[in-house]
């Protein structure tokens, strides 16, 4: 049920239904309506699952979405990777999932776009928030993250296409992570992404973002293992130049996240 979050109060089965529910097929059938266990709990009671996303009967995405932003605010990441694909697919299925099947890219797990890069895969959007909120007091919402996705797209596959022409001119086979054109403000977003990521811990999900466009030559493990922190430098770049396009921005409109692309085209 593509339900609101805020719908989800008065979505979520009652108590009084979970305990008919209990009774008439037993916590095993139970548990299956949530995300995470208690240890801590004994387990001959309801109150050892947690994190609800259904009515035992429907996915509820107002259920998703609420577990995905509770498991983040409580550093619970394994519960908050299973609400995000929960959280993806629900998605899919609202945008017509054919439309990505037409595209599928096998190797990536992934859609892939007419520039003939990889759109970015499902991901906890709470950790984004929380990324934002703390590298430039940004308030993002679920379509700033496809923005987001879209940006960063753009950009690796602009440096890799810039990085590719290096290493053919110096008749090589594979791009050497010398060859990406890597300014001095880039280097030192990548520095700063890196302290700031032992807090919000990003780098597993920049892994599937930074996932390889198509490209004549092939990279090498070294290239590979280095697109990740690239993609959170370039991240850290585009949170903080809103601040300095609008000291005031909390939330960045269309407006904004095309002025941003449009500056970062001319020096990227």
């Amino acid at each position: 049920m593509l339900d609101e979050r805020d719908d989800w109060s008065e979505h979520q089965p009652s108590a009084l239904r979970e305990n008919r529910f209990i009774e008439e097929h037993g916590l095993a059938d139970y548990q299956k309506g949530y995300l995470g266990i208690d240890d801590e709990t004994g387990e001959d009671g309801k109150t050892r699952y947690k994190f609800p996303y259904g009515d035992f009967e429907n996915v509820h995405l107002g259920g998703v979405l609420s577990a995905e932003s509770r498991a983040g605010q409580y550093k619970h990441f394994d519960v908050e990777q299973a609400a995000a694909h929960l959280h993806g697919t629900l998605d899919v299925v609202h945008t017509g999932y054919m439309e990505c099947l037409t595209s599928y890219a096998p190797d990536s797990g992934a859609c892939a776009t007419s520039r003939g890069r990889i759109t970015m895969p499902v991901m906890g959007v709470t950790r984004f928030e929380r990324f934002f909120r703390t590298a430039a007091g940004l308030d993002i919402d679920k379509n700033d993250v496809k923005r987001y996705g879209d940006f960063v797209n753009d950009k690796l596959f602009d440096l890799l296409l810039m990085a590719q022409a290096t290493a053919k001119a110096n008749v090589r086979d594979a791009i050497e992570p010398w060859d990406l054109p890597i300014a001095k403000g880039l280097q030192e977003s990548m520095h700063r992404f890196r302290d700031l990521d032992e807090e919000i811990e990003l780098h597993p999900i920049l892994e599937q973002i930074a996932a390889r466009p198509p490209l004549d030559l092939a990279l090498s493990d070294d290239t590979t293992a280095r697109l990740p922190l690239i993609v959170g430098g370039l991240s850290l770049a585009l949170a903080r130049a809103f601040r300095i396009i609008e000291p005031k921005i909390k939330n960045p409109g269309p407006t904004e996240w095309e002025r941003i692309s449009r500056i970062f085209d001319l020096l990227l």
